[in-house]
């Protein structure tokens, strides 16, 4: 599981190393959003002008959520301190 915030969004990653989904799976998932919990996901995102990919491969599965936000300088970035980037 990986956050980040850089160039105005935020990112979200989960990726696991499973042996992946087939194309043709893969390709309805993208199409058709299957199930709930994937259509209800790319709706959500939609509200906030967001984004969801799936990749999958023999290595594994990837899902990319991206969010744009506003940036704005934190106390903390005004003083020069470093973002928190991290990876799970």
């Amino acid at each position: 599981i990986r956050v980040e915030r850089q160039n105005g969004s935020v990112r979200v990653e989960v990726q696991d190393h499973g042996k992946g989904m087939s194309t043709e799976k893969l390709a309805e998932i993208q199409s058709r959003g299957l199930g709930v919990g994937i259509r209800g996901m790319r709706e959500r995102l939609r509200q906030y002008r967001g984004t969801l990919n799936i990749e999958s491969g023999a290595a594994g599965t990837t899902i990319s959520v991206v969010i744009p936000v506003e940036m704005e300088a934190t106390a903390e970035e005004s003083k020069g301190i470093e973002p928190l980037q991290a990876a799970v």
